[in-house]
């Protein structure tokens, strides 16, 4: 199962989401940040924003990092994606495939 917020603060969000129950339970998390202006800066924003929660944070998008949950960032400034949105995250619970698959970049 996976579960898919959407929200215009990410720090706030990934709080909320860390202190909800059954967090623990969640295997991986992928962030996707519209990075159309300064891509290099988004990315460190989404950085900053992980650990501030205590939550592992990838060294460059579209990189698994940490265990459980492992963590992606996917930022639209690199051109491999489209997002209509500016932030969201993809929560995947046991249950379902699993683990994200490795990414090639």
């Amino acid at each position: 199962m996976a579960i898919e917020i959407r929200h215009p603060k990410l720090r706030e969000a990934l709080k909320a989401l860390v202190a909800t129950p059954g967090f623990s339970d969640v295997v991986s998390l992928v962030i996707a940040r519209d990075a159309d202006e300064n891509p290099k800066g988004a990315f460190q924003s989404v950085q900053d924003s992980l650990k501030s929660v205590g939550l592992p944070s990838p060294a460059g998008p579209f990189e698994l990092y940490g265990r459980e949950p492992q963590v992606m960032v996917i930022t639209k400034g690199d051109r491999r994606i489209i997002l209509p949105f500016t932030s969201s995250i993809l929560a995947v619970l046991p249950g379902t495939s699993g683990r994200l698959p490795k990414a090639s970049a």
